[in-house]
């Protein structure tokens, strides 16, 4: 007779060894699931601070250069007469950089040394100039004789990274000169055209300057004319000019259909 029996020890044994087993298994992946999170959120951290630490490419003045500058005054009228405004323009050829870059920068520093006949030196400024680099300024002569007008641009540094390509230059000093003979008598003005009194026709000549009045710009194209804006350079209807009241000519050619 066979007889069965269980050793319960043995497959006591044998089980807890398969459950060591199966636990040792769960740990080891758990671990690698920890290991694995733990170098992502390393790879993430440094990847973040490597970003933050890249330097940033932001522009850099360039070497300062040298730039010549060309001078220019003049003065009238001349001969002009004691107690007679002078009027004096000046400009250089060269214009402020940033100027043209619409920031709204001029050349600074502008003057004009005045030089009396009797020797006696005075100086006009300091001016700024516009954005065409142009300056104008009125002198008034109290002695006869001849007056010589200085103008004087003291030079300017000019640097911005805010431009391409970046500029650094130093815009160098420059001068030019004018006389005027100043004379006891005054010298009458040029008198104006007088406005018309019959008939006109266009062109107006810009020697005309005192036909404003009754001129402006009405010839232009008629799809702007509802559609003016104040300083426009481009508009074709002008609300602040009085229409003619005198007969004139306005177009001879037909414009469009209709006349």
């Amino acid at each position: 007779m066979v007889r069965f029996g269980l050793d319960l020890g043995k497959i006591s044994n044998t089980l807890w060894a398969a459950r060591l087993k199966k636990e040792k298994k769960m740990q080891i992946r758990k671990n690698k699931t920890l290991a694995t999170f733990i170098a992502l959120i390393l790879m993430l951290t440094l990847t973040g601070t490597t970003i933050i630490s890249l330097p940033v490419n932001a522009a850099t003045l360039p070497p300062e250069t040298f730039a010549p500058t060309y001078a220019y005054i003049t003065a009238s009228p001349d001969p002009a007469g004691v107690g007679q405004p002078i009027y004096l323009t000046m400009w250089l050829i060269e214009f402020d950089p940033l100027s043209a870059a619409n920031e709204q920068t001029v050349w600074q520093g502008y003057s004009v040394t005045v030089t009396a006949p009797n020797g006696a030196n005075e100086t006009l400024g300091s001016i700024s100039a516009t954005a065409a680099a142009t300056a104008s300024v009125l002198y008034t002569p109290t002695q006869t004789g001849n007056y010589t007008f200085t103008f004087n641009f003291p030079g300017q540094l000019i640097n911005s990274t805010s431009i391409n390509p970046p500029i650094n230059t130093y815009y160098e000093p420059s001068s030019a000169k004018a006389t005027v003979t100043v004379q006891q008598q005054p010298i009458s003005i040029m008198p104006e055209t007088p406005l018309p009194t019959d008939y006109w026709t266009r062109p107006i000549y810009w020697e005309n300057q005192n036909w404003y009045a009754i001129s402006g710009n009405w010839f232009g194209d008629i799809n702007t004319w509802d559609n003016w804006q104040p300083n426009s350079v481009n508009q074709g209807y002008n609300p602040d000019t009085v229409a003619p009241g005198s007969a004139h000519i306005m177009w001879t050619n037909p414009i469009t259909f209709g006349g």
